[in-house]
């Protein structure tokens, strides 16, 4: 059976939370960026980026940067045009204590219920440089986690936990060049070790602004 083609915005699938992993320079960003143009230009939908370190007019090492429009903190209500919240360092926003915890509770909302509730109708992309950070709630709804460069053995241990996680996955982790990532999708397996076409991505962007 031929696997899947990666599809980074994951269009026609079912509701979905996705988790970006990876140590700084990794391509990351660059990585929650794509897929933020490609929402707007293939699926035709609006998008929120939180970012907390993005500054009053963000250039395009920040996530702000291909959004339609952006914040540094959650709002405490969300347009309800908004079909995708992309959120960097996410864990300074959905708190300690998971479902129950501090934190966003829009944000919280759009995590662990989604489309689920019909409430918001929106998925959530949600970044971070350690994987430890993130409440197992989170992982629990996750649908995708995308791991770029990550070293931190705590951090590893976290990821290896992923049903479908291979050891042969797990070691290309430390070793992987920026924009390298190893996928893992709960419909469709492992893809590893996968880049982004980035010159085509950048070209499509352009096109479109």
């Amino acid at each position: 059976m031929t696997r899947p083609t990666f599809d980074p915005i994951m269009r026609d699938r079912h509701a979905w939370v996705q988790v970006v992993l990876g140590k700084a320079g990794s391509g990351k960003t660059s990585y929650m960026n794509l897929v933020l143009a490609l929402w707007r230009q293939q699926v035709g939908g609006h998008s929120l980026a939180i970012d907390a370190v993005s500054p009053p007019r963000p250039s395009y090492k920040h996530l702000a940067y291909w959004a339609s429009a952006w914040c540094i903190e959650p709002p405490e209500q969300l347009r309800p045009e908004f079909s995708l919240v992309a959120c960097d360092e996410a864990q300074r926003f959905l708190g300690t204590g998971g479902l129950r915890g501090g934190g966003s509770k829009v944000l919280q909302e759009i995590t662990f219920r989604g489309r689920h509730t019909g409430r918001y109708g929106t998925s959530a992309l949600l970044g971070t440089q350690r994987a430890k950070h993130i409440h197992p709630d989170v992982w629990s709804q996750a649908k995708r986690v995308v791991c770029f460069r990550t070293i931190d053995e705590h951090d590893l241990e976290r990821i290896g936990d992923l049903a479908g996680m291979t050891p042969e996955a797990l070691k290309l982790l430390p070793h992987l060049p920026p924009g390298y990532a190893v996928v893992w999708d709960e419909a469709d397996g492992l893809f590893y070790p996968w880049v982004p076409e980035w010159s085509a991505a950048t070209a499509a962007r352009g096109a479109r602004r």
